[in-house]
């Protein structure tokens, strides 16, 4: 027998009712929050949600898509420990006889793509961009998405795993992102400079550092008037891939989670320097809309939990497909070949679960 949650998820799919579920990193409890549509309100105003309760989830581009608070009808906690054979006994397996298209976003036009931004690269334009891609993959039927959703919590235990689910607007996404954006405990906030990305066991290179080191700098300069507390440059990993983080806690009085967004968002983890320029080139290059993915999403004080994380390693739904996208930074040190593979490592983050 399922658990209640995945009952429930069961259900709600197959019934074309909306929830958001999740797992936040390192837990082991998994919440569903169930709904009705009254319950997903459009947002514009992000100083008015900071002593409101729900989850937040937000596009990259606010003039191409919006932003929604969703406040739930009832909360579902549970699920401990998901990792046993039981639930793949219970749940169907994939077919996995699924198609990638192969006709959108090629090696191509991502080449094109990137030779475009390289020039505003070398010209000293700008320092860092983001170029990212998609990647459709047909013929996955929809009552498949609850397997792809129960591997990303089981095989990423260190990611926020979420399943947005929103029929009644054609909202339907699920990731696993390992970038906390802004989160709140005791009274301090805490976030970080996570860019970089490599093989484990590979050693960085100098292009990945200055990477990185662009994104904390960047982040150090937008929260000096916040007295930050900065920890030195770690190493983290996420699956089957690393990146270089730094982390910043801020304590100051008066401090409002959406201040500090406000602040930092988009880094240039996910857009560029300077940030108003390659926000725009960016417009103007990449030949898809990035709809949700580098947005960011969370729970706003809600289960007790306050925290919000930039929408990486993430998929768009479909009734029977799903849209991968993924991106990687690029300096004008970048490497074609080295950069398209990037895309590809991250891309197999949820790739393999589905193909």
């Amino acid at each position: 027998m399922l658990s209640p949650q995945f009952a429930y998820l069961e259900h709600a799919v197959a019934n074309s009712k909306p929830f958001v579920a999740y797992r936040l990193p390192d837990e082991l409890e998994a919440i569903t929050l169930i709904l009705n549509e009254e319950s997903v309100i459009e947002v514009t105003d992000f100083d008015t949600l900071q002593h409101d309760s729900g989850f937040i989830f937000t596009p990259f581009d606010p003039d191409k898509n919006k932003s929604y608070f969703i406040k739930p009808e009832e909360i579902i906690k549970g699920d401990k420990g998901f990792r046993g054979d039981l639930f793949l006994k219970e749940m169907k397996i994939p077919s996995k006889k699924h198609q990638l298209d192969q006709n959108e976003e090629t090696k191509n036009a991502y080449t094109q793509q990137f030779q475009e931004m390289l020039r505003f690269l070398k010209d000293d334009i700008l320092q860092k961009i983001i170029l990212s891609r998609t990647l459709t993959v047909k013929d996955l039927p929809k009552d498949e998405q609850i397997y792809i959703y129960h591997n990303l919590i089981t095989q990423y235990p260190q990611a926020m795993v979420y399943w947005l689910h929103l029929p009644h607007l054609g909202i339907e996404w699920m990731g696993a992102t390992p970038e906390l954006l802004v989160s709140k405990k005791n009274d301090q906030f805490h976030t970080l400079a996570l860019a970089g990305t490599k093989k484990s066991g590979e050693s960085w290179t100098p292009k990945e550092i200055e990477e990185q080191q662009m994104v904390a700098d960047y982040i150090k300069k937008q929260l000096l008037d916040f007295d930050p507390v900065i920890s030195q440059t770690e190493t983290i990993s996420t699956g089957t891939v690393e990146h270089l983080a730094t982390h910043f806690t801020l304590s100051k009085n008066k401090l409002n989670l959406f201040d500090i967004i406000e602040k930092i968002h988009p880094t240039p983890a996910i857009c560029g320097l300077p940030q108003d320029k390659a926000f725009k080139i960016i417009r103007d290059v990449e030949k898809h809309q990035r709809n949700y993915y580098c947005g960011f999403l969370g729970p706003i004080n809600l289960a007790e939990t306050t925290a919000t994380f930039v929408n990486l390693r993430c998929m768009e739904l479909a009734n029977h497909s799903v849209r991968l996208y993924v991106g990687g930074g690029l300096t004008k040190d970048s490497d074609l070949e080295r950069e398209w593979q990037e895309t590809e490592r991250k891309a197999e983050t949820l790739r393999k679960f589905i193909l």
